[in-house]
């Protein structure tokens, strides 16, 4: 079982959806737009140098749009502003926590061939990391009695930096990293795969 499974799977005590299969829609909606994050980054590893500024920016969108999509899914409503914030939030718990390995990303997008991948790779990373942490802050919440509908955002973005201090995110962006770079190098990612 996958890290980001393994997560999931705490959900299910407290998860109250209408749809069969809630686990592995979770799980879907995360790779989904992990793989989106990773397919934009492909375009723009063209560009060496600009790899990990376009990682950052690609993943702050699918990010902002996976919490919405897992929302949606989860019953739980909270406002796109808010989800914007904590997007926001999460992004700079993630660059915080990866600050040496993000700049050793950076370098090697200078690499003309390899910024491709590496591009690529940390975007969907980024975001995978993002879903997960996304994922374990819900389960803190639910496991307190907190309905995160009635927090605001700096309680969300609070709740963020905590769950962020719980995990080994530098661990979790690593394996998603590798796993992008096997996909992409086998083709299971490529810039086709854009939505």
């Amino acid at each position: 079982m996958s890290q980001l499974a393994a997560i999931i799977k705490q959900m299910t005590p407290y998860i109250m959806a209408k749809v069969n299969n809630t686990e592995s829609r979770i799980e879907k909606i995360i790779l989904t737009h992990s793989v989106t994050a990773a397919t934009v980054g492909l375009a723009g590893g063209f560009l060496p140098g600009v790899g990990a500024v376009i990682a950052t920016v690609t993943s702050t969108g699918a990010i902002w749009s996976m919490y919405y999509r897992l929302c949606q899914e989860l019953g739980i409503k909270i406002s796109q502003n808010i989800l914007k914030t904590l997007s926001s939030a999460i992004l700079t718990n993630i660059a915080t926590n990866l600050g040496i390995l993000l700049a050793a990303e950076l370098a090697a997008s200078f690499i003309p061939g390899a910024s491709l991948v590496v591009s690529a790779a940390a975007c969907y990373g980024i975001t995978y990391l993002a879903g997960y942490l996304f994922m374990k802050l819900l389960v803190n919440l639910f496991k307190a009695g907190r309905n995160p509908s009635d927090m605001t955002a700096e309680e969300l973005a609070a709740a963020g930096k905590e769950a962020a201090r719980q995990e080994n995110c530098k661990d979790i962006f690593r394996n998603a990293r590798e796993e992008a770079k096997q996909k992409i190098r086998s083709g299971e990612i490529s810039r086709e795969d854009r939505n």
